[in-house]
């Protein structure tokens, strides 16, 4: 949960700062729109990715886990 806060907060930051940059330059409102919207998407993906692959991280230490734990149970009930 504290990295897809850290990620949407990171998102926010570059949708601002891409937002001044593209109000700084020259050229038609549009095109800076166009720009910041591509960005915000590629930004988009990129968190969701991120996400996606730290949950799949966790849920695969749960199982590894999980596994270790019923393994240690078998030991202890095979001993005694």
């Amino acid at each position: 949960m504290k990295i897809a806060l850290n990620f949407e907060l990171a998102l926010v930051s570059a949708l601002l700062t891409l937002g001044l940059v593209g109000c700084s330059k020259p050229g038609p409102a549009e095109t800076a729109g166009k720009k910041i919207d591509q960005m915000s998407e590629s930004a988009s993906a990129a968190v969701a990715d991120t996400v996606n692959k730290a949950d799949d991280m966790a849920t695969k230490g749960s199982e590894t886990t999980g596994q270790k734990m019923d393994d240690a149970e078998k030991t202890v009930k095979d001993r005694y």
